[in-house]
């Protein structure tokens, strides 16, 4: 399997983040996903996608292999 870097990682996280908010609402209207998980959800992907900010930041030494 590819292995990927941290910034393809935080994008398909990004672009996750992007589609939940636009799916999400309608599910939540629809009584398909309670609004309590939708919101549990986003703030984990949220503070998944800031630890990736963080380590890309943070520079070389704490790239692939060495942290995440």
């Amino acid at each position: 399997m590819k292995e990927f870097t941290l910034e393809e990682k935080l994008e398909e996280i990004e672009r996750e983040i992007a589609q939940r908010h636009r799916v999400y609402p309608r599910l939540v209207a629809a009584g398909k996903l309670r609004q309590t998980k939708a919101d549990k959800q986003m703030a984990l992907m949220i503070a998944v996608r800031d630890d990736y900010r963080t380590k890309i930041s943070q520079g070389p030494l704490f790239r692939e292999g060495n942290a995440l």
